[in-house]
């Protein structure tokens, strides 16, 4: 039986990126909403102040557990131009996205 997908419950984790083949530029840059439903299915929503993109309902598929999993936080910061530069420009190299560096950096 086919049902209609609602998101019983989420996760918030920084923005990584569009979600959506139909790209909402306004959404991009704060956060990811992770939003599943009571089946398992989920779905990405990037969200920024009052814009919304919403990713389609995906089933859920056997695998390690999310990058952030768990006790995650969002949390925003002011940071200077320049080391902004730096950290976009070490994302490209590395393949990954901004807010991948930043954590990476934290953790050392």
């Amino acid at each position: 039986m086919t049902h209609r997908h609602r998101a019983e419950k989420s996760t918030d984790r920084p923005f990584a990126g569009p979600v959506a083949r139909r790209q909402t530029v306004a959404a991009h840059g704060n956060i990811t909403r992770i939003e599943v439903c009571a089946c398992g299915a989920q779905r990405s929503v990037a969200i920024n102040g009052v814009h919304r993109e919403r990713g389609e309902w995906l089933d859920p598929q056997p695998g390690p557990a999310p990058k952030y999993a768990g006790g995650s936080r969002v949390v925003s910061v002011r940071l200077p131009r320049g080391l902004v530069d730096e950290l976009d420009d070490e994302a490209a190299r590395s393949g990954t996205a901004r807010s991948d560096v930043i954590v990476e950096r934290l953790q050392r």
